[in-house]
């Protein structure tokens, strides 16, 4: 098994979790036929298997300082735990949208790490819990560039979730692949999945 060490300098860029959860809010039909036909970013389907995770649950405001103060802080309490404990991690740090809402100003999401043979007898007390990701069917793209510029991602891929006949199977999450502290906005890569069925 490859092992991938990454070192995340805090705080983090925010990241906007533009439309991802369930219980988002909606697009425009109208936008969502332009981005069918224009959106230009490439979707692969995928089988993903589940992952051992470090996580955190967190909400906050959308306001863009809030939330990469609380991934911030989720992501440090976490790689300390690792470090304490001698976890060693697996792939690059991801986070879990459990809601998005414009309307309320708010968003809900798991700050996690995945984690090389986290160990059933490790205790846990506290905000951290230890889980799996998802495992089954997803639709897959690499966003390049700021975060900020996710939501136009997100709408092309809830287009081709339509236009597929497909159907959302769970919370979508974004996987971090560059460090926002050494790599400039307008190349840094994230990863999205949509579960689907």
């Amino acid at each position: 098994m490859k092992i991938v060490k990454y070192v995340f300098l805090l705080p983090l860029v925010v990241t906007l979790f533009s439309c991802g959860g369930e219980g988002s809010e909606p697009f425009l039909e109208e936008e969502a036929v332009n981005l069918k036909t224009e959106s230009g970013i490439g979707i692969t389907e995928e089988i993903v298997e589940s992952k051992s995770i470090l996580f955190i649950s967190e909400s906050s405001s959308i306001i863009p300082s809030e939330i990469s103060k609380k991934m911030g802080g989720a992501y440090g309490e976490i790689m300390a735990l690792m470090g304490i404990a001698k976890l060693e991690i697996t792939s690059a740090p991801i986070a879990i949208t459990k809601n998005y809402s414009l309307l309320g100003m708010s968003c809900e999401f798991d700050a996690a790490v995945p984690v090389v043979n986290l160990p059933e007898e490790l205790i846990l007390d506290g905000r951290i819990q230890k889980g799996e990701t998802y495992a089954g069917k997803v639709i897959k793209t690499m966003h390049i560039g700021s975060y900020v510029k996710l939501k136009a991602t997100y709408d092309g891929l809830l287009a081709y979730i339509e236009a597929n006949g497909y159907e959302r199977n769970g919370y979508s999450w974004e996987e971090y692949v560059d460090d926002p502290g050494e790599v400039e906005e307008n190349v840094r890569k994230t990863v999205i999945y949509f579960p689907i069925k």
